[in-house]
């Protein structure tokens, strides 16, 4: 199985998500033999979509633009998993993994297909894949925090999981990691479930949405 992971924090490989998303990948790696690829998106040389829809008329699935985007969409469309991985930033996906989603255009097509809600632009390759959601934030819940990007979410992939880490500046404090070690330890269990069966066990999932420890220790502790 080829996994690629967008890996959209500012802080690259320090962010506190890569955390979530390497314990993922070891559950993962137990069960199932992987090749893994990451894209460091705020190391990458890429520009803003024009909207010019060249990559739809012009020169169709290839972008007009000459950067590193090129090889990351090569890299996309081989991909079996892709792994989303990212800080919540006011509400949303950080600004320059916003940048390079716009950029995926040329993976659609221009047709307008009907669907229940309405339409949409298919695919413009015929190949399955599977994609996970792993995002932390520095609020001490997910609800009234999330809704927004998972409806994000939910427009631009029929199906996805989640992996949702409230408290998430609790993965990078060395005095509280006995915390952050217990849920890692959850993530990687969610990792091999997910190896196994395509998705994560009810228990698993509650676990994970439960913050680490109790708001007033964590007001004290993320100061």
């Amino acid at each position: 199985m080829k996994i690629l992971v967008l890996n959209a924090s500012p802080k690259g490989k320090h962010s506190g998500t890569m955390k979530l998303t390497e314990s993922f990948l070891e559950g993962i790696k137990k069960i199932e033999d992987c090749e893994i690829d990451v894209i460091d998106i705020y190391s990458l040389d890429i520009k803003p979509c024009e909207g010019c829809f060249g990559c739809w008329h012009k020169t169709p699935g290839a972008c007009v633009i000459q950067d590193d985007m090129s090889k990351c969409l090569e890299l996309l469309k081989e991909a079996d998993l892709i792994l989303w991985s990212f800080p919540l930033y006011h509400y949303s996906i950080p600004a320059k993994g916003k940048m390079f989603l716009e950029r995926t255009l040329p993976l659609v097509l221009p047709d307008l297909v009907k669907t229940p809600s309405g339409c949409t632009h298919p695919s413009r390759y015929d190949k399955e894949q599977k994609v996970v959601l792993l995002s932390s934030c520095g609020f001490y819940n997910i609800e009234n925090n999330y809704e927004g990007l998972l409806m994000q979410f939910s427009l631009l992939y029929k199906e996805y999981t989640k992996v949702l880490c409230a408290e998430g500046p609790l993965l990078n404090i060395p005095e509280v990691s006995y915390f952050a070690e217990q849920y890692l330890d959850n993530v990687r269990k969610a990792g091999e479930e997910y190896a196994r069966t395509g998705q994560i066990n009810e228990e698993t999932k509650e676990l994970l949405d439960k913050p680490m420890m109790p708001i007033d220790m964590y007001l004290e502790n993320a100061k």
